[in-house]
């Protein structure tokens, strides 16, 4: 099934030695997400992620997982206060995870092209969701933090905003000659041994960022 399809692709990189941490997005089906997690468990691997809860939120979860082949010490789950169109009713936001002393964040912001609502809304949302994006990791800053996600827009234009030490964005454009999921970090990596973009077209045919040192 489409979960088993997802995760054989991550497995290789999790049975490495070095830390491997994977940060999904777009996997709003309950269903999916279900079976997803049962691979993981199965291999006896970690994971994170924000379910809804009826209580708490409307509309969808967040689509966002993270997954890892090292124990994960503590979590963070951050809703965006501003979104607009369709993205109103999901749970988009930061799942921010921590291995020992590293933070590894990840992300889904607003889609501009909203079939529900209007462009420029969304563009605002969008740039209001970067400021909550760096108001969320200020706090974080003495730490060392890996972040990946689907920004839905380039690395150079989020750059302008978010001041970062190393970046990387895949080089095959992969939605609307765009690169919307890219990896940066707040410090200079010495240990890191590689950084990969995966195919994923089950879910939106947009990329895994695969971080692994």
């Amino acid at each position: 099934n489409k979960a088993n399809r997802i995760y054989d692709k991550l497995k290789p990189y999790l049975e490495l030695e070095a830390v491997v941490v994977v940060h999904i997005q777009e996997m709003f089906d309950k269903k999916l997400i279900e079976n997803f997690i049962e691979c993981v468990r199965e291999d006896k691997y970690y994971y994170v992620y924000n379910p809804k809860k009826a209580r708490r939120f409307l509309g969808i979860n967040s689509g966002m997982i993270t997954v890892s082949n090292k124990k994960i010490d503590d979590h963070v789950f951050y809703k965006y206060k501003n979104s607009h169109g369709e993205d109103s009713f999901s749970n988009k936001g930061i799942l921010a995870s921590k291995i020992k002393n590293t933070w590894f964040i990840n992300t889904h912001m607003q889609n501009q092209n909203v079939m529900i609502g209007m462009y420029n809304y969304a563009m605002l949302a969008h740039k209001k969701q970067i400021l909550e994006f760096g108001s969320f990791c200020r706090p974080l800053h003495s730490s060392k933090c890996f972040v990946s996600g689907d920004f839905n827009t380039s690395l150079h234009d989020f750059s302008r905003t978010v001041k970062f030490k190393e970046g990387y964005e895949p080089n095959i454009p992969t939605i609307n000659n765009t690169t919307p999921d890219f990896f940066f970090t707040n410090f200079t990596p010495s240990k890191i041994q590689k950084i990969e973009a995966v195919d994923y077209p089950e879910l939106s045919d947009h990329k895994m960022i695969v971080m692994y040192g």
